[in-house]
C-alpha cells in the first residue's frame, strides 16, 4: 500500500501533524516526513509537543509505521512528558484507525506535562535557595567569600541530580506500528 495511492490515509496522516503544529517537509510514494521546530528557544519551551521533532510515516505491506524522534537536548523530561508524548502517539494511532478526536487528550496531556516542569523548575530554585543559605551561614563564620556560590551550585544540582534519577530521560526514538 503506498500513501499516494490510498488519499483518504493520507490526508488523515497529515491532518493529524497539520493540527498538532508540524509541517509536512517530505513527501514521496512511500513516505511522509513531518517536522516541529521551536527554534533557537527550544530549551525555555515547557509544553513537550512543542520540541524541536521529527515523524516518519512510512508504509510498509502490513500497514504503517511510524518513527518519532523527540530532540530532548537540554530538557528536563518528566514521567509526565513522556506520558504526553504517549498519549501523542497513541491518538495518532486511534485517529488512523478510527478517526477518534484526539485535540483535547494532547492539550491536556501537554497541561500535566507542563505543570510537571515548571514544578521541576520550583524545585531547582528552592534548592539553590537552600543551598545559596547554607553557603552564606559558610561564608559567614569562615569568611569563605565563594562559598555562597558553592552552595547555589550544589543546592540546583542535588535537586536536579535527584529529580532526574526519578525520571528517567527518553533516550531512544520512540517507534509505533500501525
Amino acid at each position: 500500500m503506498k500513501i499516494d495511492r490510498d488519499p483518504q490515509l493520507s490526508k488523515k496522516v497529515i491532518n493529524y501533524f497539520d493540527q498538532s503544529g508540524f509541517k509536512l517537509v517530505e513527501q514521496n510514494d512511500h513516505s511522509l516526513r513531518f517536522r516541529y521546530s521551536s527554534g533557537l528557544l527550544a530549551t525555555w519551551i515547557f509544553n513537550p509537543l512543542k520540541w524541536n521533532s521529527d515523524v516518519v510515516v512510512v508504509t510498509t505491506e502490513k500497514g504503517i509505521k511510524a518513527k518519532f524522534l523527540i530532540d530532548t537536548t537540554a530538557q528536563i523530561v518528566t514521567t509526565e512528558v513522556k506520558e504526553a508524548w504517549k498519549i501523542f502517539i497513541d491518538n495518532f494511532r486511534q485517529y488512523i484507525i478510527d478517526g477518534i478526536e484526539f485535540e483535547k487528550q494532547n492539550t491536556e496531556a501537554a497541561k500535566r506535562a507542563r505543570r510537571s516542569l515548571v514544578k521541576m523548575i520550583a524545585w531547582t530554585f528552592l534548592g539553590m535557595t537552600a543551598g545559596a543559605l547554607i553557603g552564606a551561614g559558610i561564608n559567614y563564620l569562615t569568611g569563605l567569600t565563594f562559598m555562597a556560590y558553592v552552595g547555589i551550585i550544589l543546592g540546583a544540582n542535588y535537586v536536579l541530580r535527584r529529580q532526574l534519577i526519578l525520571n528517567r530521560h527518553i533516550d531512544n526514538p520512540i517507534n509505533m506500528r500501525l
